[in-house]
This record gives C-alpha cells, structure tokens and sequence, in this order.
C-alpha cells in the first residue's frame, strides 16, 4: 500500500550560510522558459539555441554575492566548471564550435563558442526588462586584449530600429564586454571574483538590467547570445535572472515523487523541479540526501513513513507517504483511527482524544519538520495552539508501536 500523506509548501526561506553555487542542466531551454517567464506580462513561444547540450543550464546562486539568485545559465564552455572555488587562474573549456555573426559585427573580431537562447514574446506591458550578470575567465588577464569575450540581448519587432542590443553599460552605447566593464573601466559594475570559494569565474558584473521599450499586445523575437572573441579557451557565461520579463523573484517548489514497494525494498521515484538540497527519511533511521536515492530494503515488514524536504535559494516544500513493506497482517478493523482530534483547520487550542483511555506519544511539527510540541497523552489532551502562525503543520501519533500522520491546517 502507497499513500501520499502531505505536501507542504513553505516560501521566503532566508539562508544566510554561504555555499557553492548550483548548476543542474537535466531541465530543457523550453522547460525552463515557460516555468519562469510565461506570466501575466508575457507569454514565450518558438524558444530555440545553440551550442551543446553543456551550454545551457538551472543555476541557484543562494549564498552566493552573484546578484541574480536563480535562473537560466549560458556559457560558451561546460556549465559545471561554473562551480567554485576560483583556481586564481583562467580556466575553460574548448567546446569546439562557431562563433555568432551578430557578435562578430559588433567586435570587429571573429568569436567562438557561441551559445543563444532565441524566443518569441508577446507582451501586455510596454517596457520588457532582463535581469542578468556577465562572468568570464578571460578577467582580469586579458582585460584591453583582442580576448574581449561579449554577450548581447538582442531585440527586434515593431517600433524598433531593426536588430536593437539592449544589454549595454549604463549610460552609454558600449556592449557588455571583458573590456567595457573591468576593475579599470566602469569598475562600479565589476566584482573581482580571484581566490573566491563559491563561483569559479575570475570577475564578473553586478547584476544587470536589459531594458527596452514595447507596444502592448505585438510580438517580439529576443536573441541572447554569448561567445569567445579570438579564442576557445577561456569561457565566459551570462546567468539571466528568473525576475525578468515580470518573472517572480521567488522559485517555490512543489514535490513531485511516489514510491513502489517489493516485498521489503521501498523504490522512490523523484520528478521535483528546482530543489538544490533534498534529505530522504525511511522512517526506520536509514537517510539519503541524493535526489535519486538507492532503494532502500526494510530489516523487517511493516508500517513506514518515508519524508521528502527539499529546499532552494529560497523556498521549501515537505512531502510524506505512509507505505507499508513486507508481510504485514491485514487490518482492516485495526486501521480505523483508535483516536479523534479537532478542530482542523485550527484554532487557538486542539482536543485530542484517545480510544479506551488509550496512551500515545503526540508531537507537531510545522512544514520545515520543526518540533513545535510534543507530549505523553492519556484520554484527552487539550493543546494551546493560540502562538502558532498561520500555515500548514504536520502531528505524529505514535500508539503502541503504530505511527499515524495527520495535517492540520491553521488558517
């Protein structure tokens, strides 16, 4: 038997503690697009790219300063060498491929490595707006070099001058380029990332903005190009914020999974979107934090909970399955509940009774897995709820060696 019990989903998360940044690349470009920008302001259609499957990527940036806390990542090398810490030296990857036209005119100079993301956007506001930082290895060796790595945020349509680059240093016509903004030029724009732990490129910008004017309710093609001037070593990659394009600056994540049973060995699937931490509990002591855990096999059948929490830069979502492994004797009478609680949704105090003055052990957690209270209770117990916040909350019911989750909800 398999029973999902509870998904909870708890949002603003604020994680202080710093760590590396995240990449994941098993999300497709389209996946990504319409998850984050296809909102009341805009709606994607026709997303394309080039490059390597390696190019593109899910990036989370919590507890790191890299300005843009999750979104779609380009680079015109692997996107995993992204991941810190800083070697103090430029580094890349080859990734033997062309270059882009459009950059190319706009250098003067041959690229390569090119990787796009290009997408059609019919948008109901009349400003659409890009959040993004440009990082590249080529910083700072190669700063006023012929190695001037650039990115571009191309736009065209109705009311614009043909092809637009809209991704230029603050108050000028300059493109976003290693020579444009460096600890030299422009340096308010620049952070130098040398011996740093969390991100691996050499410097990068602080978070930009992509601005262009529109008219409501037309169509707009959107090319965002990066690539490598002169060379294919060194990599350079532009990681666009989820807030653009009236995206929400928060990511909430809904757990997705489900568990099968042979005889004592319990197998997860997982299909969770934008998790970048998860902790797997069998309920017999036996964790995992993989995303895909191992098969897990029970030292003995019988009634288990298995927890799912997974977390991001910032949100978290709880999910449980009551299951059972094993020969386990059939209960039919036994598996109607020996107690009663109310009310639910809550109010300032919860009644718990207990079947024929029976004990049992009652803790309550909130979506986080917290322990907000927990006590022996024999008969009926009354629970003072009156300084819990407003949410979802999970109580474990522990009787005779039988554990029962329930959720309670307080509005």
């Amino acid at each position: 038997m398999k029973k999902l019990l509870f998904t909870g989903l708890l949002s603003l998360l604020v994680f202080s503690i710093k760590a590396q940044l995240f990449i994941d690349n098993s999300y497709t470009l389209e996946e990504m697009v319409m998850d984050f920008f296809d909102n009341s302001c805009v709606s994607p259609s026709n997303i394309s790219s080039t490059g390597t499957e390696e190019s593109i990527a899910f990036f989370d940036a919590g507890g790191t300063d890299l300005g843009v806390m999750a979104g779609i990542f380009i680079s015109t090398g692997n996107v995993f060498d992204a991941i810190g810490p800083n070697d103090g030296s430029a580094t890349g990857t080859a990734m033997g491929i062309s270059g882009d036209t459009d950059l190319d005119a706009l250098l003067g100079a041959v690229t390569y490595d090119g990787v796009t993301i290009e997408m059609d956007i019919l948008s109901s506001d009349s400003i659409l707006n890009f959040s993004y930082v440009f990082a590249s290895e080529e910083y700072p060796e190669f700063v006023g070099s012929a190695f001037n790595d650039v990115f571009a945020f191309y736009m065209s349509g109705p009311g614009l001058s043909g092809k637009e680059n809209i991704a230029l240093v603050p108050g000028t016509t300059q493109p976003v380029a290693i020579n444009n903004i460096n600890s030299g030029m422009n340096a308010n724009y620049y952070i130098d990332n040398t011996g740093g732990q969390l991100i691996e490129f050499d410097g990068y910008t602080t978070e930009m903005q992509a601005s262009v004017k529109v008219i409501p309710n037309e169509t707009y093609q959107v090319k965002i190009v990066v690539a490598d001037a002169m060379d294919a070593i060194f990599d350079s990659g532009i990681f666009l914020g989820i807030e653009s394009l009236c995206g929400s600056g928060l990511l909430p994540i809904s757990n997705n999974l489900n568990v099968s049973v042979d005889g004592l060995t319990a197998t997860v699937g997982n299909s969770t979107k934008y998790a970048k931490s998860y902790f797997w509990d069998f309920g017999d002591g036996y964790t995992s934090t993989e995303k895909f855990p191992d098969p897990h096999t029970y030292n003995q059948a019988g009634n288990y909970t298995v927890t799912l929490i997974t977390n991001n830069f910032c949100c978290s979502d709880t999910s449980l399955w009551e299951l059972e492994v094993g020969s386990v004797s059939t209960h039919s009478p036994a598996f109607v509940k020996p107690y009663s609680f109310g009310p639910n949704p809550l109010q300032d105090v919860l009644n718990i009774s207990m079947d024929d003055e029976k004990k049992a052990i009652i803790r309550i957690f909130n979506a986080l897995g917290e322990n907000l209270w927990s006590g022996n209770v024999i008969g009926d117990a009354v629970v003072d709820l009156s300084t819990f916040p407003h949410g979802l909350y999970l109580m474990e019911i522990n009787i005779a060696e039988k554990t029962y989750v329930e959720k309670l909800i307080r509005e």
